[in-house]
């Protein structure tokens, strides 16, 4: 790597945290942030002809900003979960660094989480772009700390940048998978379509991209249409495999309390929070967030398990059958998008 700089390495200045008490070494000093600083601008970015140390900050950040995304839009489009995306596991450069407990998508799942001590998701595929925004708005938080760049231009240099980069390099690589020669209007929900119905049925990622390109080729031959749909629903998880996916993810959700305490204790949330936060010692928002956690757990607990038993009963050939009928209609509406 050219660098393994990251976003934490700028948290050097950071000031105590209300909830950790945490702070970084040179907290109250802004001397080592702006010396960290200039050397990164320096010696990785092209910024050397603007005249002020923040028109610097503004250019470094708006740029990371745009590698992060187009990055974070590359691991969305190929099936790819980093694991643990924490601001020091973010390089300036928008590189792939510090992924070890990372995975590639088999069958399909929005919610699909490589790394194991992850029990809430906050990693998951789904979450990447939000998260990697998330990190770009601490690194703008941290340019602040370090006296390089006001934090309210740092905010907004995010917010103007971050979704834009990574919205046109997600879609970029999208019709480019599903053979979309031009852009159309609905493509970003024609995508979140087609990706749906695979989380639905379990497709595997990258078979079901293959086959995608075949049905692209196909060019109306019904005896071809047929042998993709063929394949499209052989790549799908049978019912044991589905079943297994559904109790392999209630593990991750189980929640950390009875189901009856869970229950009682968001009653009294809704009540009579002041009593719990007394109790506990501590803040009432801080309860009902985690309680409210508690319940989601509960919520999804319970639809895995509904959803295993489910799929156990069908067997595999009604399982097969209902996917058929999805892809079947996912293609009619593939088909659509291609002759527009």
């Amino acid at each position: 790597a050219r660098t393994f700089f990251r976003f934490g390495s700028f948290e050097i200045c950071k000031p105590s945290d209300e909830k950790t008490g945490r702070a970084g070494p040179s907290a109250g000093d802004q001397e080592p942030g702006r010396k960290l600083f200039d050397f990164v601008a320096e010696e990785y970015f092209d910024v050397g002809h603007l005249p002020t140390r923040e028109e610097k900050a503004s250019a470094v950040l708006k740029e990371i900003c745009e590698l992060t995304a187009k990055t974070c839009a590359l691991w969305q489009s190929v099936g790819f979960t980093h694991g643990v995306l924490n601001t020091d596991n973010m390089s300036i450069l928008g590189l792939t660094i510090d992924y070890g407990p990372y995975g590639f998508q088999e069958y399909f799942d929005w919610d699909h989480v490589p790394n194991g001590s992850d029990g809430t998701g906050r990693y998951d595929y789904k979450s990447q772009p939000e998260i990697c925004r998330w990190n770009c708005g601490k690194l703008a938080e941290a340019f602040g700390f370090c006296g390089v760049l006001d934090a309210e231009e740092g905010k907004k240099v995010v917010e103007d940048v971050y979704d834009l980069a990574f919205d046109a390099a997600y879609m970029e690589k999208m019709r480019a998978k599903l053979g979309l020669l031009e852009e159309g209007d609905g493509d970003a929900d024609f995508v979140r379509g087609i990706l749906d119905v695979m989380a639905e049925t379990k497709a595997d990622f990258t078979e079901t991209f293959v086959s995608l390109e075949k049905y692209a080729q196909a060019e109306g031959e019904q005896e071809s249409l047929r042998e993709v749909l063929d394949s499209l629903v052989a790549g799908c998880a049978d019912s044991q495999a589905t079943a297994q996916i559904c109790k392999r993810k209630m593990k991750m959700v189980r929640p950390s309390m009875p189901p009856q305490q869970i229950l009682q204790l968001w009653e009294i949330c809704q009540t009579d929070p002041q009593r719990l936060a007394e109790h506990f010692r501590a803040p009432v928002e801080a309860i009902v967030a985690e309680i409210g956690g508690e319940m989601e757990k509960l919520g999804q607990y319970a639809e895995l398990s509904k959803r295993a038993e489910e799929v156990e009963k069908m067997g595999d050939e009604e399982l097969r059958d209902a996917n058929r009928i999805k892809w079947r209609e996912a293609l009619g509406k593939y088909r659509e998008r291609m002759a527009a």
